[in-house]
This record gives C-alpha cells, structure tokens and sequence, in this order.
C-alpha cells in the first residue's frame, strides 16, 4: 500500500494507468470505501486542530481567560461541531463525490466510444484522491507552522492531483481526438453540474424564484457598492 503511494507521487501518470487495469469494481469500491473513511478521519482531525489553534491565549478574545478556561471553550467547540456524527456523514460525501467523477470519465469514455469499464474509471478516480488525503495531511501539518504555507503547499499538490487524472485518463484512451475530448467533456460536466444543483434545490428546497431573488440582492448589493465608491471618490 505505502509503495504504491510513493509510486503514485514519483510516476503519477503511468501508476494511475496500470492500477486501473489491474482492480476489479469489487476492489474498487472497497478501496473507495476505505479511501473516503480515511478522508473523513483527516478532516475530522483538521477541524479539530483549527479549534484547538482559534482558542488560545494569544488571541484577542481569549487573552483574559486562565488555562483551564481556554480548555473548557476548546471541548465546548468541539462538542458543538459534532465531530463524531460528522465523521460518517463525510464518509458518506466523499463516497458519493469518488462515484460521481469515476461516472462522469465513464459516460466520457462511452461517448468517445472507449472501451473502458467503470471499474478502471474508479481506480482512477480513487488514485486522485489518495494525492488530496496527502495534501489534506501536508496542510494538517504545514499549518501548525505556518498556515499559509500549508495552503499553498496544499494548492500545489491538488493541481498536481488534477493534472495527473486529465493526463492518465487521455493516456488510457485508446485514439481519440483532443478537440472532440475538450467537447464532450465539457458537455458533460456541465450536465452533472446542473443535474446536481437541480438535486440540491429540491432537497433544500430551494425554488428558482427563490434563486432569482438572491440573484438580484446580489446585483443590487453590487450597484449600491459602486454607487458607493463612486461617491467616495468624488
């Protein structure tokens, strides 16, 4: 397992093409399974290392306080967080969001007229996820020194995460137009995108009026902004 994370991050491209040939859906799904539980548990982990350093003593609203008072707001935040039922509720999420990108390659490869099974999208899928668990980590750890570098460092490692999946999934694509993968995979996308904001209004039961009407608030916020530094300036 650990050298196949080493062989992810040295050879991201080639590994991600050879695991895919190798796993079947059943190992697949098993390792997402894992893979998103994993994932959980570092966020889980981070949010409660982003509590424990947005109380302290050093702080403005907390310089007052004793020791043993930090401590007692610090278990109080983390109760209120619920980070227990959160854990399974993020695996949950991180479940769904490794099924939906392995979907979208497949429906991309099947409209490209590939011969790709979705157990090879999913180890795919799946790899990529294992390089933003290392940068969740590397953020974790960065930001107990400095927090800004923790985030850069994080940016570098999704963008590389990101890269290596365009690359190995145009790799592991037997001769396809570039143009007409740009096409489709824009296309798709965009159906998802809009598939599940549709899923996401009626589940918080949003309607489109409902939309409109922040729409406008939102321009109306910016023109009074404008008008604003427009009086300002004068």
């Amino acid at each position: 397992m650990f050298q196949n994370i080493i062989e992810i991050i040295k050879m991201p491209v080639t590994t991600i093409i050879e695991q895919s040939k190798k796993e079947d859906l059943k190992k697949g799904a098993i390792k997402g399974l894992i893979l998103s539980a994993l994932l959980s548990l570092i966020s889980i982990i981070s949010t409660f290392f982003s509590i424990i350093k947005s109380v302290t003593k050093d702080s403005f609203w907390y310089g007052e306080r004793t020791s043993s008072e930090v401590w007692e707001l610090r278990w109080e935040k983390i109760e209120d967080a619920k980070l227990f039922s959160s854990f399974f509720k993020q695996i949950l999420v991180y479940v769904i969001v490794i099924a939906i990108v392995a979907l979208i390659l497949y429906i991309i490869a099947k409209l490209l007229k590939s011969q790709k099974d979705y157990s090879e999208t999913l180890s795919m899928t799946n790899s990529i996820f294992i390089l933003f668990g290392i940068g969740m980590l590397v953020n974790i750890i960065l930001s107990l020194i400095y927090a800004p570098l923790g985030i850069i460092v994080t940016l570098m490692i999704n963008i590389y995460a990101i890269l290596s999946l365009i690359h190995a999934f145009k790799e592991s694509l037997d001769t396809v137009d570039v143009n007409q993968l740009v096409l489709v995979s824009t296309g798709v996308i965009i159906a998802t995108v809009t598939i599940v904001a549709i899923l996401l209004m009626i589940v918080c039961d949003i309607s489109f009026k409902d939309l409109s009407s922040v729409t406008s608030l939102m321009s109306s916020l910016s023109s009074s902004s404008s008008d604003v530094s427009s009086l300002l300036d004068f």
